[in-house]
């Protein structure tokens, strides 16, 4: 957390004079503003979101490692390189778009894909079949 306040408070200093950076950058607000634009009813669903989200790539990993069960380590494995590397390179996307057409369209976009994409969903293996036990 300090090495990212570190690294803003340098890069404010070094880029608050270019007239090139986003409209975000020129704010001159305090924390205490950005945390008053807030309104109470946005914090509930907020707080449910934070708490929840992280519960989708348990139930993920569960759902790879079901389905290989003979290696399950070398598929959890890749199931986080490529959720890293996609994750990372969704957040530079979401990034230029909000910069280009502003954050409130590029999450509107965001939103509209992932409901087109969620019949997806019906393309997923059913339970992988068990496999007897070993009697010996």
């Amino acid at each position: 957390m300090i090495g990212g306040w570190i690294a803003s408070a340098i890069l404010f200093v070094r880029l608050r004079d270019v007239s090139t950076l986003s409209p975000a950058t020129h704010h001159r607000g305090s924390p205490r503003e950005g945390f008053g634009a807030l309104k109470p009813l946005m914090l509930p669903p907020l707080a449910l979101m934070g708490i929840t989200g992280p519960a989708t790539r348990a139930a993920l990993m569960v759902l790879v490692q079901e389905n290989c069960p003979d290696n399950r380590a070398m598929a959890n494995g890749m199931f986080l390189a490529i959720s890293f590397v996609l994750e990372s390179g969704a957040s530079v996307v979401m990034g230029a778009l909000g910069d280009a057409f502003g954050l409130e369209r590029a999450f509107l976009v965001s939103a509209v894909i992932l409901l087109l994409g969620s019949p997806v969903v019906r393309l997923l293996p059913g339970r992988a079949p068990s496999r007897p036990e070993p009697s010996g």
